[in-house]
């Protein structure tokens, strides 16, 4: 499952989402940082957003709920705050392989149709 790391998104291939389960996976297209220091620079640029509602796309999976766009969140372990964060919540419609989620959107700065894909093992059962 997708986690931030120094800084930086890391997806767990070892941690598989079991077949039978759901969870939510987030996306962070704004900052990182560690109090006022920077330690990740944002997706977007300053003065852009998000434009509308993002669309979330699922294979080997369905979504459940979202995309939910959670404005600034401050991770409960690393003390991070992170910025312009969204989550949907999925579940595997396969047994094995990997669930590949989607969250597609459009920029303020009229960047189209951009694609931030991740990809999730699914435990074989």
């Amino acid at each position: 499952m997708p986690y931030i790391h120094k800084g930086s998104p890391v997806t767990l291939h070892g941690d598989p989402i079991d077949p039978d389960s759901s969870d939510w996976f987030y996306w962070i297209l704004g900052g990182i940082t560690d109090g006022s220091t920077e330690v990740a620079a944002p997706f977007l640029a300053s003065g852009e957003a998000v434009q509308g509602t993002p669309t979330a796309l699922a294979v080997n999976g369905t979504i459940d709920d979202g995309p939910t766009l959670y404005a600034t969140r401050t991770g409960l372990k690393d003390g991070y705050t992170y910025t312009t964060v969204y989550g949907v919540k999925a579940t595997p419609t396969a047994t094995s392989g990997t669930m590949e989620l989607t969250l597609r959107f459009t920029t303020t700065a009229d960047r189209t149709n951009l694609d931030k894909t991740i990809r999730i093992p699914i435990r074989e059962t």
